[in-house]
């Protein structure tokens, strides 16, 4: 459902930008899709905060990211998800540097 309405307003949309908002899963789906890989591999993506912007740019039938979850707007401060313990604990089991 969610790649149908992106390629719903990819084709409305021809030659022009186009900001989409949406939530935590689903920018994890999308960005899974834009990936091109499969959606078991979701969990190897990270999950972005709030606000997190992702760019991406399509081209003859395919996507290129060019910025992926990024949060420089925000700060430590106004991050949500450097403060959840969930996250904390993800981090230190992966082995995974927080970006953050």
């Amino acid at each position: 459902r969610l790649v149908e309405e992106l390629e719903n307003i990819l084709k409305a949309n021809i030659g022009k930008n186009v900001c989409i908002f949406t939530h935590g899963t689903a920018i994890r789906a999308l960005t899974c899709y834009l990936r091109n890989c499969m959606l078991e591999e979701m969990l190897n993506i990270y999950w972005y905060d709030n606000t997190a912007i992702t760019v991406a740019e399509y081209e003859n039938g395919k996507f290129k990211l060019l910025m992926e979850g990024d949060v420089q707007h925000l700060g430590n401060d106004l991050c949500t998800i450097v403060n959840q313990d969930w996250w904390k604990e993800f981090l230190k089991n992966t082995g995974k540097q927080e970006e953050y």
